[in-house]
């Protein structure tokens, strides 16, 4: 898989572990957050692991990729975050590559743990 889109990237470690890996082309995180945008760029530096990854503040609603570009999209306890899970989905299926995965993982409020996985192949 060479290009990687984590939506909601929050401090970035998922991106981290990604980019210490070293085997993907491209690795971009998006959040609607400009704070969580700086902390992840801060934590990419001490990580030494900046050159390989990016972040964008952009809102996953409507992001700024071109058509079919990723080869993989992963979320992690964003989607309780989604003011419109329909137009998100029409939108991560707009920037996944035909036949590319989507992963999402959900959390579960009362036991405070992770509780849903999804992977969906568009």
């Amino acid at each position: 898989m060479d290009k990687i889109l984590e939506i909601g990237h929050g401090p970035g470690r998922l991106l981290i572990e990604l980019a210490m890996k070293n085997t993907y082309d491209l690795l971009i995180g998006i959040d609607i957050s400009k704070a969580m945008a700086y902390i992840a760029r801060r934590n990419f530096i001490c990580k030494k692991v900046y050159g390989s990854l990016n972040s964008v503040v952009a809102d996953a609603h409507m992001m700024p990729f071109r058509n079919k570009f990723f080869d993989l999209i992963v979320s992690t306890g964003t989607l309780y975050h989604i003011r419109n899970p329909a137009v998100f989905f029409r939108e991560c299926i707009r920037v996944v590559k035909d036949g590319a995965l989507l992963g999402y993982m959900s959390y579960h409020m009362m036991f405070q743990m992770m509780n849903y996985h999804y992977l969906l192949k568009t």
